[in-house]
């Protein structure tokens, strides 16, 4: 049913009555229009009229002003009113007949059936008023399984709605008021009779009806009814009536029913087996509850402040065996009154009563008295000198409009406190019932409550003083009283009753533990065969042992384990055992639900609001090495009931908070979480920031042993930081461990003397990744599971570049080895590998660092030398365990391959470098060994040294660096012999000062890739100085053979020995490197090129190969259109390779198509070639012939064949080597002496003693 919901706003200042019926007020709208809500109507959501309407008869725009009419000449408006304007009411009779039935506005006969319901529902605010002309709204006569939801029923001469010997319909979110004018004595907002039963009467409002009941059943056939979660509230008689049995009324609040013998509740002698849980009962004459029949349950209810002097919080009138449990009653003359027989009662909290039990025995063993329980203050303030005993005007409070309808009032009037219950509230008013017995002056102060209990660290409290379902067990985690939730506050030792209210308290802090409770009474049921859909509530049969007594569990919950509908609640109504148990559950749908499904049956459900929207708003914060906790014990349910957005809302900022995953985060409109996100679901937590853990003990990672290593044996992951402090050994044996929380705070820290290590015991992968920085002041230890199947590997996961890196700090020692060269099986790198989200390792002054047979890839950036690539600073073994040495690993990807910095006495060896956009190694340290490495592919100079020397250089391979293979700035006093120059823009750039710098027995050859571009550059006269090199192969150099300051250019080697006077015994020739491709056989220089079938940037493809797969990974292919100069010639490292594709480490400079030959080779070479023996022995500087020109440096003669190769293995393989062949393999002995004195171990491999 319709209506058009035209504007929304409020009062804006006076309420001017202009008599006969009229008043006029501005509102706090800009009305466009003169007249454009003349005719409709103004319905009053929040105020002293609320639920009324009036008609609009003037509306001003110039003024934004309204004029209404009330025909009765009553209306009670003010400032801040809020209201709606709707373009109808429905007031006209449409039923028709002459039985007592039909004199309703809407009579309704029809069924529909337990699947498919007649469904009356509402769209926008629809209005039924019967002009206190017609009896009832709306009739349901003998009409089963309808639906009425959302009407607003008004001026009835009886019922608001009348329900006749209709079963299984249900009644919802009804606003019935102002009703039963007939002054009839058995009329009320909402009536059942005559049968009517197994209906549901849910979230309906029944307030400020002139005469008689809220709700009743008014005979005794009338039964199996739920009355859930409504408000009932000033109406002149009881609040709820129940006339008839086994009806359930739970999650009620009733008050404000003021006139002789009105109750909250009343049961009377039909009511047998009825149950009364969690209602909210106050400030009604007679008494709060009161019973006249047998075996009636009350439970969990709050009853206070019967406003006669004969009142009570809870009588027994009559009846028979009635039980009282975990209520409480205060402010009444009589806490419970029992005239019944065989009345049970314990576990109940009384205060305040003129007397605790009347007529009764004692209060029971397990029940609290003399002790104030405490309400929660859900707001305070003062009073205006204009409250009046109904209404307390606060200006300024800001309040939203009816949130604290159904909440208490106390006032303080000249020092007494005085209770009522609030029927509406505007931003600044609270409207109240009953009418206080004094009127407040200006400054009294009252505060507003729920009636929950504050946080409090007593036992004598009702918070956790309560039994369970059994009646008499006491788990400490059962309240007295109608609010369910337990919180307690392991570390202030402090109970609360909301979860808001455990977050507000100002004691929480960080450190703290809390946990959450629920009481599973059945831990697990199980469905059976029927299935039986009731209209709004469905029957289960359920296996033998869930069900040990009738009405056993009747108002607590059935959560759903597995099936369709599991992680689902429902409230039971009715537990039967029997031949074949049942529970009955509250719900108007039976799909989902199938044999087998399980269930677990718990007492309570979390579904309170907070002052956000949620069920509750996490608002302080811990701190990373101190969280705030929230555990859960029981199956814990939190559910916004599809009316709040959220479970969780997170303020902004929130961190140092861990809640527990398993909760049961239900029915939220928007989605379970809101506000800040939490970072991480892990070890069964949703965490807000990253916790720091700090290991207590040795113990593997995943130990979850108490203290071996982590506290409560709580395995930390993605979120936490760690620490290993001193004397711990943690060892990281999970196939995969994430930790760190992405923020400034390291994901791990190894303090001294801590260690970290990878197990390499088990045959598997060992991969940690790093939200964080991981900071090494201690040992970290990286091995691998010597099967090639396996790799330990550290990731860095950051969110931008080297967000994160690894730090070894002054006392850190960062061992890393793989189980060899060829596996290179210890990995660190970055988890992202696209080069925008680079990690990065820094070597901190005084650190020691040994890197064996690694990876190291995608490290560094170009913002600060820190952060670099892998950076070592100021490390000058001048104290044991210092050092640093790279050796045998593969450096690829980086900004920087490696960046040394005022170190000293390093070591980087044999090596494979390539594809870092910056320098492969940027060198301004002294005394380093650079030795046996391969470099391929830097964006610019494969080693850049600067400002330091007396560094050693020997044995490398340069090639296809962009810039230049080395460049020497203002660097002194280097050695550089038996190095390859290869395939560069210039081999070797020496400039500014850079004096003293020696080059011996080097290939430097085909270098240049343009004009002014050679072999070696000396790019300044200074330079000069000290300059020596001999015995080097020069060729193929694209401008010419060298450059000699401001001699210029130096065409061939000739030339450049008359100008420089250098390279004495230096050869011009082809090197004539092995072709190890294209059945090399027995042929002095190897195998005959082979022809490119096509290529792409990083490919090269020679169709019909017939290669082993990866048999030329690690060696170099070098294609060229001729093989005679640096024209054309390409020199590419090899990574991998198919049976006829190459891949290579970078890209080709220019796409070779099929005019170009190309060659595999590893720079030895040939029989033939020139730079076998003619070489110099370094130490004495005259020529050896068995020292090799190049970096590979191995010489073999066969004294038969009278020939030269560059290993044992091509002296075996030539076709020329045969029976009665002598071949010597050489090196030179240098000198012959002995140790003098003591030898100093110098820390990270290195040793010094006088000799």
């Amino acid at each position: 049913t319709y209506a058009n919901n035209l504007t929304t706003s409020v009062i804006s200042g006076t309420v001017t009555n202009q008599g006969n019926g009229f008043y006029s007020f501005a509102v706090d709208e800009a009305i466009s229009t003169d007249d454009i809500y003349n005719g409709y109507y103004l319905y009053i959501s929040a105020g002293a009229d609320r639920g009324k309407y009036y008609l609009i008869t003037d509306t001003i725009a110039a003024t934004n002003t309204l004029w209404i009419f009330d025909s009765a000449q009553g209306a009670s408006l003010a400032d801040n009113d809020g209201f709606t304007i709707v373009d109808r009411v429905y007031d006209q009779r449409r039923a028709y007949g002459s039985g007592f039935m039909d004199d309703g506005m809407y009579h309704f006969t029809k069924d529909g059936t337990a699947a498919n319901p007649i469904t009356w529902n509402t769209s926008g605010i629809v209005i039924l008023d019967a002009i206190k002309v017609w009896s009832h709204t709306i009739g349901l006569d003998q009409a089963d399984y309808n639906i009425i939801d959302g009407f607003i029923l008004e001026k009835t001469l009886d019922n608001g709605i009348y329900i006749y010997n209709s079963d299984y319909c249900k009644i919802s979110n009804i606003i019935a008021t102002d009703n039963c004018y007939g002054n009839s004595s058995f009329t009320a907002g909402i009536k059942l009779l005559n049968g009517a039963s197994y209906n549901l009467i849910e979230n309906c409002e029944i307030f400020n009806n002139p005469y008689r009941y809220g709700i009743t059943t008014w005979s005794s056939n009338t039964e199996h009814n739920i009355f859930k979660s409504n408000k009932v509230y000033d109406t002149p008689s009881t609040g709820l009536s129940i006339r008839s049995p086994n009806n359930i009324i739970v999650d009620n609040i009733s008050f404000g029913h003021p006139t002789n013998y009105a109750s909250g509740i009343s049961l009377n002698a039909d009511s047998i087996n009825c149950l009364l849980s969690n209602n909210i009962i106050f400030k009604n004459y007679a008494q709060n509850i009161g019973v006249e029949s047998n075996n009636v349950k009350i439970l969990n209810n709050i009853a206070l402040f019967s406003t006669s002097s004969l009142g009570n919080g809870i009588k027994v009138e009559s009846g028979d065996s009635s039980i009282i449990k975990n209520n409480i009653t205060s402010g009444n003359p009589n806490g419970i009154q029992d005239f019944g027989t065989n009345t049970t009662y314990d576990f109940n909290f009384f205060y305040n009563n003129t007397e605790d039990i009347d007529g009764g025995g004692a209060i029971g063993t397990n029940s609290i008295t003399g002790t104030d329980p405490n309400f929660t203050q859900s707001d305070t303030g003062t009073a205006d000198a204009n409250s009046t005993t109904t209404m307390i005007i606060d200006a300024g409070q800001g309040w939203t409009a009816n949130q604290w309808v159904g909440y208490g009032v106390k006032i303080t009037i000249s020092a007494t406190d005085y209770w009522a219950g609030v029927t509406s509230n505007t931003e600044d008013r609270l409207y109240l019932a009953p009418a206080l017995d004094a009127t407040p002056s200006a400054a009294d102060v009252f505060i507003i409550t729920d009636f929950s209990i504050q946080g409090t660290t007593t036992a004598l409290t009702p918070l956790g003083q309560g039994c369970r379902a059994d009646g008499t067990t006491e788990p400490g985690t059962v309240n007295m009283g109608a609010n369910l939730g337990y919180i307690y506050n392991t570390t202030d030792t402090k109970k609360f009753n909301k979860l808001q209210n455990a977050n507000d308290d100002a004691g929480l802090g960080a450190g703290d533990s809390l946990t959450i409770y629920a009481v599973d009474e059945v831990s697990t049921g199980t469905v059976g065969t029927t299935i039986t859909d009731l209209g709004p509530m469905i029957q289960l049969d359920v296996d033998e042992a869930a069900i040990t007594a009738d009405n056993q569990y009747e108002g607590m919950y059935a959560y759903m384990l597995t099936g369709t509908n599991a992680d689902t609640h429902y409230m039971i109504i009715d537990s039967q055992e029997d031949t074949t148990d049942t529970i009955t559950l509250l719900t108007d749908s039976a799909t989902g639900f199938s044999s087998g499904d399980t269930f677990s049956i718990v007492d309570r459900i979390y579904d309170e609001q907070s002052y956000t929207s949620a069920n509750v708003n996490l608002s302080v914060s811990g701190t990373s090495s101190s969280f705030i906790t929230w555990a859960s014990s029981g199956t814990v349910v939190l559910d916004a009931d599809n009316s709040k957005d959220y479970n969780i809302y997170a303020t902004p900022s929130l961190t140092g908070v861990k809640l527990s995953n398993s909760l049961k985060l239900l029915n939220a409109s928007t989605s379970s979480f809101g506000g800040e996100s939490y970072g991480y679901n892990q070890n069964g937590y949703y965490r807000w920031g990253g916790e720091v853990v700090t290991a207590q003990g040795t113990g593997n990672w995943s130990s979850t042993t108490p203290d071996a290593p982590w506290p409560n044996g709580t395995v930390p992951g993605d979120g936490s930081m760690v620490v290993i402090p001193t004397g711990v050994t943690v060892t990281i044996d999970q196939a995969s461990t994430t930790v760190g929380d992405s923020s400034t705070t390291s994901a791990i820290t190894i303090d001294s003397g801590g260690t970290l290590e990878f197990d390499t015991a088990t045959d598997e992968s060992r991969e940690l990744i790093a939200k964080g920085d991981i900071i090494v002041n201690g040992t970290l230890t990286m091995r691998s599971n010597s099967s090639s199947s396996y790799t330990s590997t550290i990731k860095f996961d950051c969110s931008s570049n080297v967000e994160f890196g690894l730090i070894v700090g002054a006392t850190g020692y960062l061992d890393v080895e793989g189980t060899s060269k060829s596996q290179q099986d210890c990995v660190i790198t970055a988890l992202t590998q696209d080069g925008s989200h680079n990690s990065y390792i820094y070597c901190q002054e005084d650190s020691e660092t040994k890197i064996k047979y690694a990876e190291l890839s995608y490290l560094g950036a170009s913002t600060v030398n820190s952060v670099s690539g892998i950076y070592a600073y100021q490390i000058n073994n001048t104290q044991s365990g210092e050092g640093f040495t790279i050796e045998g690993s593969r450096i690829h990807n980086n900004y920087y391959g490696v960046r040394m910095r005022y170190s000293y006495y390093f070591v980087l060896r044999d090596n494979i470098i390539y594809d870092n956009t910056s320098n492969a190694i940027f060198c301004r340290s002294d005394h380093g060994l650079i030795e046996g490495n391969i470099i391929s592919n830097p964006l610019t100079s494969a080693i850049y040294l600067t400002e330091r020397g007396n560094n050693v250089f020997k044995n490398n391979i340069i090639m296809s660096v962009s810039n230049n293979g080395i460049y020497i700035f203002s660097s002194t006093n280097n050695l550089f012999c038996n190095n390859i120059f290869v395939n560069n823009r210039d081999g070797i750039y020496i400039t500014s000062i850079s004096t003293g710098n020696t080059f011996k027995n080097n290939l430097i050859v085909y270098n240049g890739c343009q004009a002014s571009n050679y072999g070696i550059y000396v790019n300044d006269d200074a330079s000069k100085t000290g300059f020596i090199s001999d015995y080097n192969l020069i060729f193929g150099n694209y401008s010419a053979a060298g450059y000699w300051g401001t001699d210029g250019a130096q065409a061939d080697l000739a030339t450049w020995q008359t100008t420089t006077s250098q390279d004495a015994n230096s050869i011009e020739s082809a090197p004539d490197f092995y072709n190890f491709d294209n059945s090399p056989g027995g042929n002095d220089n190897g195998g005959t090129e082979r022809s490119v079938t096509s290529a792409t940037a990083s490919t090269l493809t020679a169709t019909g190969a017939g290669w082993t797969v990866d048999a030329w990974a690690g060696y170099t292919v070098w294609v060229d259109d001729d093989f005679t100069s640096a024209t054309g010639s390409q020199f590419r490292y090899i990574l991998s390779n198919t049976a006829d594709t190459l891949t290579i480490a970078g890209t080709f400079s220019s796409t070779p198509d099929s005019t170009y030959e190309f060659k595999i080779i590893d720079f030895s070479v040939g029989a033939d070639s020139p730079a076998l023996g003619a070489g110099c022995n370094t130490v004495t500087g005259s020529a050896s012939t068995i020292t090799n020109i190049g970096a590979v440096t191995d010489y073999s003669y066969s004294t038969t064949d009278l020939k030269k190769y560059n290993s044992m293995q091509l002296a075996h393989d030539n076709t020329s080597t045969g029976a009665g062949d002598t071949i010597t393999t050489y090196a030179n002995n240098l000198t012959t002496s002995v140790i003098s004195g003591s030898v100093t171990n110098q820390g990270n491999g290195f040793y010094s003693f006088a000799v």
